[in-house]
């Protein structure tokens, strides 16, 4: 399936309102084909709501002065199937599993707010808890670049939505790396705010220590307008101080699980940093190789105690199943000391990134797996590797976001991780938007 796909960025999408040369309901007609068209192949949606959306589209063409002054008016959003939608089933990604709400959730109620237009459900690993796409439950979601790998996830569905141009936005939720690694593995820009930034109100929990909401969009000013827009911010001009300082982390895992395709396009996005006259210093951080086995006892834990009516009534598939098993068996003690090895963790984490604007590395340190490679029954995957630089910033609470850099040898797309301290949100999507430039800049080049 290997093709270019259409899309359009907010900001175009808005001038087409304001100058009258396109409507809401036509930003649909582009939406819903799209999805008749990629949809079904990608298996990327539970729920497409069209009626509901086409009345919501009515009232909005109605309006003459909104589309001029609210950049978000009539844009079309997909939801993750954990994002709770009045009177719609939440399902988690498990089949026939019913879960209404009499609620909207609270981001929800911003979109709503904002005149955004929810246009269904989509597609994830069963509860969130897997980060490759294989849903057994419901199928499993395929990368449009290829349909033969994994997309990553477990917001699976949301991005694939959003590099199709299903959808110009959608919402899904970061845990380990469920935004920003299959925004890496499909080409997309995913965004995991500092942690709290986002409610998750309403929003179905796999770990409260570690989840986030994120926003997955196809480039970073379409990211850093919804983010500006949900928080009711003044807008931000592109800023950050004349020279940047940048921290490149020198550790063991790094060296042992990065691939060599993986390590080449990164010393390539370093040496496009190292042309633009940006400061980049390396360090050594060997701290970092234990963040992984930390978030993982946190992760697990959780998992299992959000989770036991599922578990105990087997509503999920047999590999969910052991990894909530694997939760059960984490004692409190163990869960204790892990939490307190994250404290630990983040304050030296937040007193390194003190003395840099961010912290750089790969998204994922392998190229993207076929399906059948990560299959959660095959006993040589690699899946277990896949979260290893995601979940530090899950671990720490600290934004992050990947955007697309490079091809790997099977020219799927790949990514480069932009992190920094705490409530600095503002300022890595500025730096995000700066290194994307340099990145295009250079592709033009080439």
């Amino acid at each position: 399936m290997k093709e270019i796909y259409t899309k359009e960025s907010i900001r175009l999408l808005n001038n087409l309102l304001k100058n009258n040369n396109i409507t809401v309901a036509k930003i649909l007609d582009q939406s819903f084909n799209r999805i008749k068209k990629y949809g079904k192949i990608t298996n990327s949606w539970i729920e497409v709501w069209n009626k509901d959306s086409y009345d919501i589209a009515k009232k909005l063409d109605k309006q003459k002065n909104n589309k001029n002054t609210n950049i978000l008016f009539g844009i079309p959003i997909g939801l993750k199937d954990l994002i709770n939608y009045k009177d719609k089933n939440t399902s988690q990604g498990i089949k026939n599993y019913k879960c209404f709400s009499n609620e909207h959730a609270e981001i929800v109620k911003k979109i709503l707010d904002l005149e955004m237009i929810p246009i269904g459900k989509q597609n994830l690993v069963e509860i969130a808890f897997g980060i490759t796409g294989h849903n057994p439950s419901l199928g499993n979601i395929k990368n449009p670049v290829d349909i033969r790998y994994i997309p990553g996830g477990s917001s699976s569905g949301s991005v694939v939505s959003t590099v199709t141009g299903m959808t110009p936005i959608s919402l899904g939720t970061d845990t380990g790396g469920s935004v920003r690694i299959p925004s890496a593995m499909c080409g997309a820009v995913g965004f995991k705010p500092s942690f709290g930034k986002l409610s998750l109100i309403g929003v179905k929990t796999l770990s409260e220590s570690l989840d986030h909401l994120g926003i997955i969009t196809n480039n970073v000013d379409d990211n850093k307008i919804f983010f500006e827009k949900i928080l009711e911010l003044e807008k931000n001009n592109l800023s950050f101080p004349k020279k940047l300082k940048i921290l490149i982390p020198i550790n063991k895992r790094f060296k042992e699980i990065t691939s060599e395709c993986v390590k080449d396009n990164f010393n390539n996005f370093v040496n496009i940093l190292c042309g633009a006259d940006i400061d980049i210093e390396y360090l050594d951080m060997p701290w970092l190789d234990q963040g992984r086995k930390i978030t993982l006892s946190i992760l697990l834990a959780e998992a299992y105690n959000n989770h036991k009516e599922k578990y105990a009534e087997k509503k999920v598939s047999k590999y969910i199943l052991k990894r909530l098993k694997n939760g059960k068996n984490i004692s409190i003690n163990d869960l204790k000391n892990a939490k307190m090895k994250k404290k630990i963790f983040t304050k030296k984490m937040e007193s390194i990134l003190s003395e840099f604007d961010a912290i750089i590395s790969p998204t994922i340190p392998i190229q993207t797996p076929t399906i059948d490679e990560s299959d959660p029954t095959n006993t040589k995957n690699k899946n277990n590797i896949i979260a290893e630089f995601t979940s530090i910033f899950n671990l720490t609470g600290q934004p992050s976001i990947t955007i697309p850099m490079g091809k790997d040898n099977n020219s799927l797309p790949m990514g480069v991780m932009i992190s920094g301290r705490k409530n600095s949100d503002i300022k890595i999507l500025n730096i995000a938007k700066f290194f994307e430039k340099l990145i295009t800049d250079n592709e033009k080049k080439t």
